[in-house]
C-alpha cells in the first residue's frame, strides 16, 4: 500500500450536512412541538407533550446503553 492508500482509509468520508443534521433537528422539532402540545392543551396533547418530550429522553437512552 502506498501512503495515499493510507490516508484514504484512515479519514472518514466527508458526509454532507444533511446527513449529519437529520436526526438532530428532528428530534429538535418533535421537541418542541411537545413543548407546544403541553403548554396549549388538555387531554391528548398532554398525550403528545409525554410523546414528544419522552422521545428525545428515549433515544439518548437507546444511544447510551
Amino acid at each position: 500500500m502506498s501512503g495515499k492508500d493510507v490516508a484514504e482509509l484512515a479519514s472518514p468520508a466527508p458526509r454532507r450536512a444533511q446527513a449529519v443534521f437529520r436526526i438532530p433537528l428532528l428530534l429538535a422539532a418533535v421537541t418542541v412541538g411537545g413543548l407546544v402540545a403541553g403548554l396549549l392543551g388538555d387531554g391528548l396533547p398532554d398525550v403528545l407533550a409525554w410523546f414528544g418530550l419522552g422521545l428525545p429522553v428515549l433515544a439518548c437512552v437507546y444511544k447510551c446503553a
